[in-house]
């Protein structure tokens, strides 16, 4: 009899266990209205990135020397910044951000203006993103973008960190592959990871040309400490600050080095 008891016990436990994992791991998805859908499960995460691409230049090709446009590399760019990173939670780490592209034939200026201002989580949430946009085109023709309040709804790396909401991105480079290499980089601060800017961080945290340097926007690789930031951003609401973070990053990077991603 006692034998049984443990069994039953054991089974419950078990059942526990698993219901725990599915429902952590399906609630983390079930953010459809989100801008930005954070999906994590054990060493796997899936972002979904609802984007609308706007502005006059939205959809010219970059430069002469080629048909791609600048929304073509911005899509580009969010998305290599998927891969495989050793070193996260003592093992490899799979990061994939899929963007969902809605045309912006589909919606009217007015209507963006609207999503901008919306603070109704029972709509759907967008990052609206503006290629090669001066702000004298936001403020003539989407004043709700200009007139954004980043400091109290944030998607580009201040104090508090909240991706639920919509929100825009302004790319602002000429070469192709700044152009990709910057949206990673907005990118990176959607999954709350903020500037290196002209902060002193410890050199062994970030290489010279990481993704997150001010004014470098030349290496899209995601390493095993932009993750940890990541997580820790999602489960804070706070953006990661590398200068705030300084000795907590050195303690993880002791323990698990410098790892770069492989492509997916």
């Amino acid at each position: 009899m006692k034998m049984i008891r443990v069994k039953i016990w054991l089974i419950i436990a078990l059942l526990i266990f698993l219901s725990t994992s599915v429902v952590s791991g399906a609630a983390a998805c079930e953010q459809e209205n989100a801008a930005v859908q954070y999906c994590l499960t054990d060493n796997n995460l899936h972002v979904l990135i609802n984007v609308i691409m706007a502005g006059e230049r939205a959809f010219d090709p970059c430069t002469e020397e080629t048909e791609d446009t600048y929304a073509f590399l911005v899509k580009q760019g969010m998305e290599m910044l998927s891969g495989t990173v050793a070193g996260v939670n003592g093992g490899e780490f799979s990061l994939k951000i899929e963007v969902v592209e809605e045309s912006t034939k589909k919606f009217t200026k007015s209507e963006i203006n609207d999503i901008l201002a919306q603070t109704d989580d029972t709509k759907k949430n967008y990052i609206v993103v503006f290629p090669q946009a001066s702000f004298a085109e936001l403020k003539r023709d989407y004043p709700a973008a200009y007139a954004k309040d980043m400091v109290k709804k944030p998607v580009l790396g201040y104090e508090s960190y909240d991706y639920a909401g919509s929100g825009y991105v302004v790319i602002m480079a000429g070469e192709a592959g700044r152009v990709a290499n910057t949206a990673a980089h907005e990118a990176m601060h959607l999954l709350g990871v903020g500037d290196i800017g002209f902060d002193s961080i410890d050199a062994s945290l970030a290489g010279r040309f990481d993704i997150m340097r001010y004014g470098n926007k030349r290496s899209a690789d995601v390493s095993n400490i932009h993750i940890y930031m990541m997580l820790k951003a999602n489960k804070s609401k706070k953006t990661s600050q590398w200068k705030d973070m300084n000795d907590e990053l050195l303690k993880f990077s002791k323990k698990n080095g410098l790892n770069y991603s492989k492509p997916l």
